[in-house]
């Protein structure tokens, strides 16, 4: 029975993982290692353990029952601490990784670097990094170089096109800073948390 009702715990978390790992084009593995939704990825994760589990204990308790030997219980008893200690490894490196801020793939910050440099008076993108805070919330900084000729209003205005267009393509978006800049600047540091709405963003302008 409790095999039955892991089983059909599984099949039911599986369905929105499966469908947001087509909307990603990303392998469903992939998804489950660097998932965004911890509440998804632990269901599914504490069912396929169980269902494992289960059908590991029946193995040894019928080896145990035609054998004779208690060799075959043991065996299946360590084997199902291993498939729990898999298991609560998995969640534990995604549940770090979303606490303690993730940056995106390179991948992925180069489009929003191509997005922004297409917007009208930007010349250059010369550093971008975006941090994914909690199960969706995405933070996108990035240095701008713009035009000579681009006034203050010309410049806040390209800022909000482009704050919009990123917004447009990755809705998860919570935050966006676009610092205008003369020339490339060595980062010094990368922020981990995620900044409060009202603190203004030092030398720059969010969006």
């Amino acid at each position: 029975m409790i095999i039955l009702l892991d089983l059909l715990a599984l099949t039911v978390g599986l369905g929105p993982l499966r469908q947001d790992a087509r909307e990603r084009r990303v392998p469903l593995a992939r998804l489950l290692w660097r998932g965004t939704d911890p509440a998804v990825t632990t269901l599914v994760l504490s069912s396929a353990a169980g269902l494992t589990g289960g059908l590991v204990a029946a193995t040894g308790l019928a080896g145990r029952e035609i054998t004779g030997d208690p060799a075959a219980d043991a065996a299946a008893s360590a084997l199902i601490g291993l498939i729990l200690l898999a298991a609560s490894l998995v969640l534990l490196h995604t549940n770090q990784e979303l606490l303690a801020g993730r940056a995106v793939s390179p991948t992925q910050t180069a489009r929003m670097r191509r997005l922004i440099v297409n917007q009208h008076g930007v010349i250059a993108v010369p550093d971008l990094f975006a941090l994914l805070v909690g199960p969706a919330s995405l933070i996108v900084d990035a240095d701008v170089i713009f035009e000579d000729g681009l006034n203050v209003p010309e410049v806040e205005t390209a800022i909000v096109a482009a704050a919009a267009a990123l917004r447009t393509q990755w809705p998860d978006i919570a935050y966006v800073y676009l610092n205008p800049v003369a020339q490339h600047r060595t980062r010094r540091f990368t922020p981990t948390r995620h900044p409060a709405p009202t603190q203004p963003h030092p030398n720059g302008h969010a969006a």
